[in-house]
């Protein structure tokens, strides 16, 4: 089956956090305040430079005294915030997490011999201790990221049009460019990252057999060709890692830069609006602490798409683990080789010899058309698929067929004019060419080779 988040998959997903909908409520709605107090900080900030200490009246110590306590209230607000959420958040992720993994244990408990022979202990730790780490990441980050992300450039957006639009429009303009240079970078580093892990790999691997076979190297005298293979492989993981710091290097400094580079570009332009008097300069410094806040939230996206693709991953794996046995027995259930299965001695797990050489003719078949379900191609070659088979044996793969067939495109051989009388359009082979094309029902009517073969067949 093809291995992508479903619809079926995302449901699964999302039943995670049905018993903790209360949690879950709480901890988004301190990432909100936690979000909004973020934002409130410079209005509050720019009123001081603009309503208190531009304008210096009697009762200016008493409003900057008052403005000083609002901030240390959005200061606590904030902090407070972040603690709830992030405790809660963490909890939640927690309890999800030990609520799969039993799920996955009572699971690999239940499944075969067959199914552990197919998969290593390795790969089951993996699963249950790497992915699922994973996955909760992204279960409480994931939803609190993309949420004080939108409202923190939503909001930041929506201020700074209100203090000055031609300035918010110059660095909205850039800021996209920015944030897709950011995430274009980021994808490479993952890139030479990985690359960089398989180098490491296939060095350790080298390495390994080297080392386990250090008597046979020593009796033929290969330690010569033996050093120059591992030198090899240890060059080419030394360029892999120069690759990866050249990557980073690139990325952390361009990335590091953006707050500096925007401050900048508004800093420029600012001082070209305030030198023709459509802008203040206090409105100017609140402007530049909204603006100095922009990166942040393109740093919280990055980190939101390196959590998502670990975390789609990871649950990918899961689901995986958890539909493999089901997808086998649904497999088998549209290949009509489900009710034979079940008869046999040890049903699923039963050994049928080299070929399948104890199970009969249609059996067989059966068996290859399940295997055909589980793997679910696009294009459907089909050789002689029913022949030498009788008639209740013939019947089970014809049905079979069926539904194999459906939304595929098939080209089947055949000789056994039964199994291609449903086709879109059959084309009949005789004397090294092709000698007639057509429907079922329109080679009929010509009264050509294909209806001589049918009217044989009757």
């Amino acid at each position: 089956m093809k291995k992508i988040i479903t619809r079926k998959r995302l449901t699964k997903f999302l039943s995670y956090y049905k018993p903790y909908r209360g949690i879950f409520a709480m901890d988004m709605f301190f990432a909100c305040v936690s979000a909004v107090s973020v934002l409130l900080f410079p209005l509050v900030s720019g009123y001081i430079t603009q309503e208190v200490l531009a304008r210096q009246t009697p009762g200016t110590q008493k409003r900057l005294i008052g403005a000083g306590i609002v901030l240390l209230i959005l200061l606590t607000v904030q902090v407070a915030a972040n603690v709830i959420y992030a405790y809660f958040g963490h909890a939640m992720g927690a309890k999800m997490e030990s609520a799969m993994r039993e799920e996955l244990f009572a699971h690999y408990q239940r499944q075969s011999f067959r199914f552990h022979a197919a998969n290593p202990p390795g790969k089951l730790m993996t699963v249950m201790s790497n992915d699922l780490t994973g996955m909760t990441e992204v279960f409480h980050h994931g939803p609190e990221d993309l949420l004080m992300t939108l409202i923190k450039f939503v909001g930041a957006f929506v201020i700074l049009v209100n203090i000055n639009a031609p300035l918010t429009g110059i660095v909205f303009c850039v800021l996209p460019v920015l944030t897709f240079y950011a995430l274009r970078a980021d994808r490479a580093l993952e890139r030479d990252t990985l690359a960089a892990k398989q180098e490491l790999a296939a060095m350790n691997e080298c390495l390994e057999d080297a080392l386990s076979g250090i008597r046979t190297v020593k009796a033929f005298g290969n330690e010569k060709q033996e050093a120059e293979y591992f030198s090899r492989k240890s060059r080419s993981y030394t360029d892999s890692r120069c690759r990866f710091y050249r990557t980073e290097a690139f990325f952390y400094e361009v990335v590091g830069g953006y707050p500096q580079f925007l401050t900048m570009l508004t800093v420029f332009f600012g001082a070209l609006f305030v030198g023709n008097g459509t802008l203040d300069i206090p409105v100017l410094i609140t402007f530049l602490l909204y603006v100095g806040s922009l990166a942040e939230p393109v740093r919280i996206l990055l980190n939101f798409m390196k959590l998502y693709e670990e975390g789609k991953a990871g649950f990918i794996r899961f689901m995986d683990m958890l539909e493999q046995e089901q997808e086998i027995r649904e497999a088998a259930r549209l290949a009509n080789a489900d009710g034979f299965i079940e008869k046999l001695a040890h049903g699923y797990d039963t050994l049928v010899g080299t070929h399948g050489i104890t199970l009969s003719g249609g059996q067989r078949q059966r068996i290859s058309l399940a295997r055909v379900f589980l793997k679910n191609p696009s294009i459907l070659i089909l050789d002689e698929a029913t022949s030498a088979l009788d008639y209740e044996s013939e019947t089970a793969v014809q049905a079979a067929l069926a539904r194999m067939m459906k939304n595929r495109t098939s080209v089947i051989i055949a000789h056994r004019l039964s199994t291609i009388q449903k086709v879109d359009q059959i084309v009949v082979l005789a004397d090294g060419g092709v000698c007639e094309k057509g429907t079922h029902e329109e080679l009929l009517k010509k009264g050509g080779e294909y209806s001589r073969l049918y009217a044989l067949g009757q």
